[in-house]
């Protein structure tokens, strides 16, 4: 009996421990994508996503390394939960992040609710803080893309 108990909590400790991993991020693209004002399912938008990497004519920006230390802390200081289908809203960024933990490119997108999709690793990152909101708001600002009303 108490093995079985010991086992629960040490299951419940190991799944709070994933939540709350630090992510570290070294790379950003942002899809350049001509649909702005179009509305997304989480479905739609990931089919989307691999259409502008199949397209050899699709562009992106790679971000600057201090914007992408503000995007490493913003998901950092998000709530993180798993991801769940639904809509996206309008003018979502496509990214593409390089994750230093697990070293591969994540497909992400920002949705108009302030909240990041991560389709490779199924988790979704809400940004909780008005600064961090204000931080985001001003890196679509810079690469000109339109901002999100919150």
């Amino acid at each position: 009996m108490k093995k079985i108990i010991f086992m629960f909590l040490l299951a419940g400790l190991f799944s709070c421990a994933l939540q709350n991993e630090i992510v570290s991020i070294s790379e950003i693209s942002i899809y350049k994508c001509d649909d702005r004002g179009k509305g997304y399912t989480t479905t739609s938008a990931y089919s989307a996503y691999v259409r502008l990497e199949e397209l050899d004519e699709s562009q992106s920006v790679t971000i600057d390394s201090v914007d992408c230390a503000i995007v490493q802390k913003i998901i950092n200081n998000s709530e993180v939960s798993r991801f769940r289908p639904g809509k996206t809203g309008l003018n979502i960024l496509f990214l593409s992040l390089y994750f230093n933990n697990d070293r591969s490119f994540h497909k992400v997108i920002l949705c108009q609710n302030n909240s990041f999709i991560d389709y490779t690793s199924k988790r979704q990152y809400q940004i909780t803080s008005d600064e961090d909101k204000r931080l985001m708001d001003s890196i679509r600002k810079k690469y000109n893309f339109p901002m999100i009303k919150w």
